[in-house]
């Protein structure tokens, strides 16, 4: 007997987990729900026109890629920043 057989040996996670996939999912799901919050609202065609066609002059476009979509990125980083430091 050695002393590396009290040593217990981790077997590393797959990278993406079912935990991973749902939050992910979570998030595509609070994307695309960004969409009907607010003043404004926009149709369903609308919110995929906007979020497939990328930036443009439309109003779903504006809405969606100049002020909805960087808000919900900084919520997002800095709630993992907080989650990070154990906030």
């Amino acid at each position: 007997m050695n002393n590396y057989d009290s040593i217990i040996t981790l077997v590393p996670r797959p990278a993406f987990d079912l935990r991973t996939w749902l939050l992910l999912v979570g998030a595509l799901v609070v994307v695309a729900l960004l969409h009907w919050m607010g003043g404004g609202s926009f149709s369903a065609g609308e919110m995929f026109s906007a979020l497939f066609a990328g930036p443009g002059d439309s109003a779903a476009q504006v809405v969606f890629w100049d002020l909805r979509l960087p808000r919900f990125v900084a919520a997002a980083v800095v709630g993992t920043g907080l989650g990070v430091v154990g906030a």
